[in-house]
């Protein structure tokens, strides 16, 4: 698999370069820009052509999901550090698809980085209990009762007759 490019945004230029010189310690990852939530979001995107941003928040979260949202964050895979799990909803809507605390060791936003990158989404599990569906599990209803359907076919006679015998220690010949 190739090497990452990452777009670090964060307001706090230490905290920027800080990112950046973590990451330049990674394998797997390559820097490729840094900018602030005062950037224009899409042109900085424009300009660097990461394949996924590292996007430190800070302790106070501020403009920066309207300008995810308006930007397309959905489109553009996005992790998120953040201070404290009373931001998660927000930035779930958004559009972020990692979602890490600040406190993060590096290996761990690397994962994360080239997870996002690959189109999954990660949560640390310090965050899950801030999601309002993992807070209160729906209740069942009567539909769930049947279950899903069937994602194999039913053995036929004979393959059940051939399933038993080899059960049984016989060979399947």
């Amino acid at each position: 698999m190739d090497d990452v490019r990452v777009l670090i945004l964060a307001d706090d230029p230490l905290a920027r370069a800080g990112l950046a010189a973590l990451l330049a310690e990674e394998p797997g990852c390559v820097v490729v820009g840094r900018g602030s939530s005062s950037d224009d979001l899409a042109a900085t995107v424009e300009t660097y052509r990461p394949d996924v941003v590292l996007w430190d928040l800070g302790p106070s979260p501020g403009a920066a999901f309207e300008q995810m949202a308006a930007a397309g964050a959905a489109v553009l895979p996005t992790v998120l550090l953040l201070a404290d799990a009373a931001a998660v909803p927000e930035a779930w809507a958004a559009g972020a698809r990692g979602l890490l605390p600040r406190t993060a060791e590096p290996s761990q936003i690397v994962a994360a980085l080239m997870a996002v990158a690959q189109g999954l989404a990660v949560v640390d599990p310090v965050f899950v209990p801030a999601f309002p569906a993992a807070a209160e599990p729906r209740p069942f209803a009567a539909a769930d009762v049947t279950g899903p359907p069937s994602l194999f076919e039913e053995l036929t006679p004979r393959e059940l007759e051939v399933l038993h015998l080899l059960a049984d220690g016989l060979p399947n010949k």
